[in-house]
C-alpha cells in the first residue's frame, strides 16, 4: 500500500474497513505518520507483503495490487494469492507494465528494464488476461493503457534522482536505454468467480 495513497481514499469513501500491507519500512512509517495526523477508525496498515495472503483466505472484497506484479519471479502465483484472498465475487484492480503486442507472451529483461533490475515477467495485454483467466479471475474491464511519463516519473527539487527519461533512449523515446520498448502500464478489473 506505499505511504497509504489509495488506502486513505477508500477509507474516505466509507469502506467499512481498509487494511493496507506494506513489507518496506520507508513507506509504511510514512503511512504511520499520516495516520497519526489523520486518524481514521476504519483504516489500518501492516508491515505485511503479498506473501503473506495465503493466510488470509476469502477475507477481502477488493483488493488493489499497484505496480508490484512484475517485481516478482511468480506473478501467476500471486494473483493466484491474490484471487484467494478475495471472497467470490470479489474484484481486484490491478496496476501493472505490460507491453504491445497481439500475442500472448510475457517478456523477461535480461537485467534491467528502464533502468529497474527488479523487473521479472511483463507480459502483453492478451498475456495479462491469460493469466488472470487461469488463474481464476474472469469479466475484465480495462480502465487506462497509458505510456510511463516523465512527468509522473522526475526529479524534483526534493529528489533529484535520476529520472524516467534518463532510462530512454535519447533519439527514440519508444525505447529504454536497453533497446526494450518504453514502459506502457495498464490497469484492468477483474472478479473473482463466485
Amino acid at each position: 500500500s506505499n505511504n497509504g495513497y489509495f488506502s486513505f481514499l477508500l477509507a474516505l469513501k466509507g469502506a467499512k474497513h481498509v487494511l493496507g500491507i506494506e513489507p518496506i519500512l520507508r513507506p509504511y512509517a510514512q503511512f504511520q505518520l499520516l495516520s497519526h495526523f489523520y486518524p481514521l477508525n476504519n483504516l489500518s496498515s501492516n508491515l505485511w507483503g503479498v506473501e503473506d495472503l495465503p493466510a488470509m483466505k476469502n477475507s477481502f472484497d477488493l483488493i488493489l495490487s499497484m505496480g508490484i506484479l512484475y517485481h516478482h519471479t511468480d506473478p501467476i502465483g500471486q494473483l493466484r494469492d491474490i484471487k484467494n484472498s478475495l471472497i467470490p465475487g470479489g474484484s481486484l484492480i490491478l496496476e501493472t507494465l505490460f507491453i504491445p503486442g497481439s500475442e500472448s507472451f510475457a517478456m523477461t529483461p535480461e537485467d534491467r528494464y528502464g533502468g529497474m533490475k527488479n523487473v521479472w515477467f511483463v507480459p502483453t495485454e492478451d498475456c495479462l488476461v491469460t493469466w488472470l483467466k487461469r488463474t481464476g479471475f474472469s469479466n475484465f474491464e480495462i480502465f487506462d493503457k497509458t505510456w510511463e511519463s516523465s512527468a509522473e516519473q522526475r526529479s524534483t527539487e526534493w529528489s533529484r534522482e535520476i529520472s524516467y527519461k534518463n532510462y530512454l533512449k535519447s533519439d527514440d523515446i519508444n525505447q529504454t536505454v536497453e533497446s526494450l520498448p518504453a514502459l506502457r502500464r495498464i490497469i484492468i478489473k477483474a472478479y473473482k468467480k463466485p
